[in-house]
């Protein structure tokens, strides 16, 4: 075996397994923040996903001429 592939299977199980705890966090983290900000003001689930949204996703951060 050579040293590139010797590489590459040490270093793949590493990146799967921050990918899953990262996964996991944003996950979790996306879906209480939705929930707390749908529950506290009362916005429904719809509307308290836009506030979630990118900026740039956005229809009211179109540039202005």
């Amino acid at each position: 075996m050579d040293s590139a592939s010797a590489r590459t299977d040490y270093k793949l199980p590493q990146i799967t397994v921050l990918f899953w705890i990262l996964k996991i966090a944003a996950t979790t983290l996306g879906e209480t923040g939705g929930d707390l900000i749908a529950q506290t003001l009362n916005l429904g689930y719809a509307a308290a996903s836009v506030l979630f949204l990118p900026r740039s996703w956005r229809p009211c951060s179109l540039p202005t001429t």
